[in-house]
Parts: C-alpha cells; sequence; structure tokens
C-alpha cells in the first residue's frame, strides 16, 4: 500500500452521520401566489382618453333661414324639432370644459307680450233689460255708470258723480235700484230751455244762460272760426274748413264734457240747417248729451218752457252722433263747438 505524505487515504464511509439518521433532501421550492392587492395592472387597461368635444350635428344647428309666415296657423310637423340633448356618454367629469350649446331653434314666431300698461279698451254703450225697472230696456254705458231708460232721466252709479246742473229727480217711480251689485239713483236736468238747439247747447256749455239772438256764443274748436252766425253760408265754411284742415269730423268727432256735438248740411237746404247737442258727461267713449228741437218759429227769451232730451251716443260706428243725425241733412258734416 502506497502512502501519500502523512495524510491517511479518503475513505467515503468514514463520513460523520448525525444521530443514526440518513440524510434527506431538502423539500421542492414552489413560489407562492402574490395577493390580488398587490397583483401589477393588467396591460390592458389604458388611461382615460383626452375628451374632446364632437361637432354639433347639423340636424340641431340653429336654422338660418327666414321664419315661418305668420299668416299659417300651424308650421309643418318636419319643422318642430327636438332641442338637443346631450349624452351621459359625452358629458365628461371635468371642470372647467364648456360645453358647445345649440342655439335654439324656433318653430314658430313668439306672440308679443301685452304691456301692463297698456289701456283697456271699453265697449260701447249696450242695451239690457233692468228687471228693477220691469224689465225696461235701457241704454247702460261702457263702465255702467250711468243707465239712461228713457229719455228724460238719467241713473247715475253710486260712485259716479252726477253731470254737472243735474239734480235728483224724486218724480219717476223708481228713485233708486240695484243693478250688477252696484246703486243707482235717478236724476235729471234741474234747468228748462228755450226751443233752439243751437242756443240750448251754448247755454250748456258756457254754463249759464244766454239772451239769443243778441251775439254768437261759439267757436268750432279747431280751425277756432265763430259759429252761429246769422248767414247759413259761414257756418257751411266752418264745417268745410274743419274738415279740409283735417280735424276729427263726422263719426270721428269726440267733445270733451262743457263741449258740443253740431251736424251742418253743406249739401241742399233741408228742415233745419244744422242740429246741436251739449256733452254733460262721458264714460269710456260714451257720450251723455242733453239737447231740444227747434220750433216753427224763432225762439224767444221769455219761453223758457222746453226740457232737454238726454241721449247717449258712442265715438266712432254706427252709435254716434253722426250716424245718427245723418238722415236728416244732405251731405252732412259733424263738428265739435267751443266756448267762445
Amino acid at each position: 500500500m502506497s502512502m501519500t505524505g502523512n495524510k491517511p487515504p479518503f475513505r467515503p464511509n468514514h463520513l460523520p452521520t448525525l444521530a443514526g439518521r440518513n440524510p434527506v433532501a431538502p423539500p421542492v421550492y414552489r413560489p407562492q401566489p402574490v395577493p390580488r392587492v398587490l397583483q401589477a395592472k393588467p396591460s390592458q387597461m389604458k388611461a382615460p382618453s383626452v375628451y374632446r368635444p364632437q361637432p354639433v350635428p347639423r340636424v340641431l344647428q340653429a336654422k338660418t333661414a327666414s321664419p315661418l309666415p305668420v299668416n299659417k296657423r300651424t308650421p309643418p310637423v318636419s319643422s318642430f324639432v327636438r332641442p338637443p340633448v346631450a349624452s351621459q356618454l359625452q358629458k365628461p367629469n371635468v371642470k372647467g370644459i364648456v360645453q358647445r350649446k345649440a342655439a335654439p331653434v324656433s318653430a314658430w314666431p313668439a306672440a308679443p307680450r301685452r304691456s301692463m300698461n297698456t289701456p283697456r279698451v271699453l265697449q260701447p254703450y249696450t242695451e239690457a233689460k233692468i228687471p228693477n225697472l220691469g224689465n225696461t230696456e235701457a241704454k247702460v254705458s261702457a263702465s255702467e255708470q250711468y243707465i239712461l231708460p228713457y229719455n228724460t232721466v238719467l241713473y247715475v252709479r253710486a260712485d259716479a258723480a252726477a253731470p254737472r246742473g243735474f239734480v235728483r229727480d224724486k218724480t219717476v217711480r223708481t228713485e233708486q235700484f240695484n243693478y250688477n251689485g252696484a246703486r243707482y239713483t235717478a236724476y235729471k236736468h234741474g234747468g228748462s230751455f228755450l226751443k233752439d238747439c243751437l242756443h240750448t247747447a251754448e247755454e250748456l256749455i258756457n254754463q249759464r244762460q244766454l239772451l239769443v239772438n243778441r251775439a254768437t256764443y261759439s267757436r268750432v274748436r279747431g280751425s277756432r272760426l265763430v259759429f252761429g252766425q246769422e248767414e247759413e253760408g259761414k257756418n257751411i265754411e266752418c264745417a268745410r274748413r274743419e274738415q279740409k284742415d283735417g280735424h276729427p269730423v263726422n263719426e270721428r268727432a269726440n267733445p270733451d264734457v262743457g263741449q258740443a256735438y253740431v251736424i251742418v248740411g253743406t249739401g241742399k237746404p233741408g228742415k233745419y240747417p244744422y242740429h246741436a247737442a251739449a256733452v254733460v258727461a262721458k264714460d269710456g267713449n260714451d257720450t251723455i248729451t242733453v239737447e231740444v228741437e227747434a220750433g216753427y218759429t224763432d225762439a224767444r227769451d221769455d219761453d223758457r218752457t222746453t226740457e232737454g232730451e238726454l241721449h247717449i251716443y258712442e265715438i266712432g260706428g254706427n252709435k254716434s252722433f253722426h250716424a245718427d243725425c245723418q238722415k236728416d241733412y244732405d251731405q252732412p258734416i259733424t263738428i265739435v263747438i267751443v266756448p267762445k
């Protein structure tokens, strides 16, 4: 047996052992799964794209054509376009982005709004049966301030003023009554007149008694020409001048309280050259007048025994003073006179 230095030869059987145990191989390494909360995000998930507003579809854009004609009562169905509604998917939850709004499309022109300051238009007087007067048919003024059942008595509502020169009429059968929830009282003019229509009208607008055929007491309101002259041709000229100058005449003649209507025949002479009626009260476009009919002879200062008749006329239309009197005159012109 050979020797290599001083070391004994390698003998595998001489390796140390652990207390009689046989050697065991270590367990195989198996990697544990990572918890889900710690897993990396899949590569398929991407960051949200930047919002880019989409252009408004052409069918929802504002129309540039002219609006529908007004004379069409109902626009075609195709012209009604529903206003655009943004989809929930198109609304980004990002502040600072202003979406473009489509202009509203009007399928029918809006009606003009009525101003609150527009004055109320009153209807002309009406004819109604009054139960407390035995269903007598009377003329009721525009806002029911006055009721005229006969041409000798005027019923005045409690909250309205009685005309100047009028007094309570205690000779009528019914002095007071209720109508439409209001109280009415009977009135009449307290004076008597001469049998001359123009002279009576001039006394009422001048508010005093006048001597007959001594002077002139009135003028035409527009032209300021003196009316009531003895030469009838001058009175005709006054009426023609008022019409020529464009002042309100005929149905448009509109005297105030304290003024008077005068209708003048400018054509062939008739029974009377003119007729006058003084306005003593107004309600809207309704006028209350006192007037008399001329006699067959000239009036006299000592014959003041005629009572005035009460009438109601509207301004314009077929209930006007001109419409009521024009049948008695040839080529009539209605004007307004005022105190001289």
